[in-house]
């Protein structure tokens, strides 16, 4: 049923934001981090104080803050990048993923061996879709959100302490703490998810929206609007979703303008701890919400993609050039030569998946998530301060802060990976999760 469909992928950050990707492809002071990277590249990934930039060769640039070597981005080709809080991780061309950088609780370099085709990051964990389309998860695992499910799945949604997967029949799978809630929605197939702090969002098949989980402050998070939508994306205790208008809409808190949706029409959205962008289809962006450090105030010109991280962002150009705003403490958006393709932000450093395929990293580095291993990559998933990556091989590799094994990546061959704060899952090739 779901093989027909472009299913969407949703990547969480520690901070409760979710990024959207389609299936099997994987999609303080401001003195320093909001500077921008010259030449062109073809992916960037924001964290917490660095960022990450694939160039069009796929090699890795790094830079930002310093201190956990999140700066330190490995040699090789890329396909994907994404950035934590002080980490990045990236897909090499060959399947493989490669974590650099540091995050709480875990070697974030340790990462699990095997190919894999996505990535995605929790609050404290990390996971990955396996070429044989199981899942595979490292890092922290205090509430169960490493213990995945076996079965074969398309798309992964992580929160802080939880983990959500579609299986490739439609079925919703929920694993880790669940918020007081025995289960993910019952019944019905779904086809795309997104998970914020502490609830969940599900566009079934029939594009009807459902969330569940926690109604943190009554904010009305798990308040899910009626009508059809195209895509959905969660905040810390907000969602913006992309109606079949093409018109936005968002719900839950609104204590910066988070929910402030604007008028016009768009193709893709994501919500990041307290505010939104989305990009219009006419490829140029629009942000709302906090903005204490100017990360709401995106520059003109069109783009092919962007990424948000705590208090900077940053977007590739149409012509493969990254540019970034907000906060600079790190270096995290500074001037990145090359081209690249994607681009993922994690904490205080980016990363992003040069048009060659390698993966190049920026901003802070205290944990070692600016160091992106070389090769090719296919696809990459950037957590607090680790990051994970695909190779075209499947096989997975990451690096970054990893005191949780969040960095762990385990043996395997992978299609989907997604990397969160302190943890990491992946979807296998046969469909199982690690």
């Amino acid at each position: 049923m779901l093989a027909a469909l472009a299913v969407a992928v949703l990547a969480l950050d520690f901070a409760g934001r979710s990024a959207m990707a389609t299936v099997p492809a994987i999609v303080g002071d401001t003195s320093v981090q909001a500077a921008s990277e010259s030449g062109a590249y073809q992916a960037v990934a924001a964290g917490g104080l660095h960022t990450c930039a694939i160039e069009t060769d796929g090699t890795l640039t790094c830079w930002g803050g310093a201190g956990s070597g999140q700066v330190n981005a490995p040699e090789g080709t890329f396909t994907s990048i994404h950035a934590g809080a002080r980490y990045s991780c990236a897909l090499g061309a060959d399947g493989a993923v490669a974590c650099w950088g540091e995050s709480f609780g875990g070697d974030v370099e340790a990462t699990p061996g095997g190919t894999f085709t996505s990535l995605v990051a929790g609050g404290n964990h990390a996971c990955a879709i396996g070429t044989d389309e199981s899942i595979a998860c490292w890092g922290y695992n205090a509430w169960g959100q490493l213990n995945s499910p076996e079965g074969t799945f398309v798309a992964l949604a992580l929160g802080w302490e939880h983990s959500c997967a579609i299986t490739t029949d439609g079925a919703l799978s929920c694993w880790g703490y669940h918020f007081g809630r025995p289960s993910p929605p019952v019944g019905g197939t779904y086809k795309a998810l997104t998970s914020g702090s502490v609830h969940i969002c599900a566009i079934k098949d029939d594009d009807t929206m459902v969330c569940v989980g926690e109604n943190y402050q009554n904010y009305g998070a798990t308040r899910a609007p009626a009508g059809t939508f195209k895509a959905v994306s969660a905040g810390r205790h907000h969602n913006c979703a992309i109606k079949m208008d093409d018109t936005i809409t968002c719900w839950g808190a609104n204590t910066t303008g988070q929910t402030a949706a604007p008028t016009g029409a768009f193709k893709t959205v994501q919500a990041h701890r307290n505010r939104t962008c989305a990009m219009r289809m006419d490829d140029t962006i629009t942000c709302w919400g906090s903005n204490v450090q100017e990360e709401a105030e995106a520059p003109p010109g069109t783009f092919t993609a962007m990424d948000l991280g705590d208090l900077h962002s940053c977007a590739v150009r149409t012509g493969g050039a990254i540019v970034c705003w907000g906060a600079q403490l790190f270096g995290q958006t500074e001037e990145v030569e090359g081209h690249y393709r994607t681009i993922q932000g994690g904490r205080d450093h980016t990363c992003a998946i040069a048009t060659d395929d390698t993966i190049a990293c920026w901003g802070y580095n205290d944990q070692g998530q600016l160091d992106a291993p070389g090769g090719a990559f296919s696809a990459m998933s950037v957590g607090g301060e680790h990051a994970c990556a695909l190779g075209f091989d499947g096989a997975l590799t990451c690096w970054g802060y990893n005191v949780f094994g969040q960095a762990n990546s385990p043996a395997g061959t992978y299609k989907a990976v997604r990397a969160g704060d302190f943890h990491t899952c992946a979807i296998r090739t046969d469909d199982t999760i690690a």
